[in-house]
């Protein structure tokens, strides 16, 4: 399922949603922004959302910058991010994020920078057996976060 409004603006390269009833479509799994093949940056502001499912962002494979900030996400699933392979910057900053399986960032090749702060009291799971892909990140926010539960993660240079 698409969300057809979008299919008509597939040369589109930003992307800014806030305030739009679509958060019921994001949590259910729904590749939404399949059409839009040439966007690099997607903004999702102000949205009444709990989770963010794992088919949502298929379909945008240049997709370079996501900012999903400002919103009520408290569960990312674990492949939401697999076809972001370019993925540079993610920011999911102002939720009520508290635990992040490390395999939710395998797909993420490419990540330099990741936002989190603002959420509350954001920990680590181990729920992948593999390495995470967060040895090209440069930069990663956190406040209010609790460092006990980095023991899973690879050392950052």
């Amino acid at each position: 399922n698409n969300f057809d409004f979008f299919s008509k603006f597939s040369n589109l390269e930003e992307l800014n949603l806030k305030s739009i009833k679509i958060g019921n479509l994001i949590a259910q799994n729904l590749n939404l922004f399949s059409n839009l093949i040439n966007l690099k940056i997607l903004g999702i502001f102000f949205i009444d959302i709990d989770k963010i499912g794992y088919r949502v962002f298929e379909g945008l494979v240049n997709l370079e910058i996501l900012r999903f900030t400002n919103n009520k996400i408290n569960k990312v699933d674990s492949n939401s991010f697999k076809y972001l392979t370019k993925l540079k910057e993610l920011y999911l900053n102002l939720n009520n994020l508290n635990e992040i399986g490390i395999g939710v960032f395998n797909d993420l090749i490419s990540i330099e920078k990741i936002c989190l702060n603002s959420n509350y009291n954001v920990y680590f799971i181990n729920d992948s057996n593999s390495e995470t892909n967060l040895d090209k990140t440069k930069t990663i926010f956190f406040d209010m976060f609790n460092q006990k539960y980095l023991d899973h993660l690879t050392e950052i240079d």
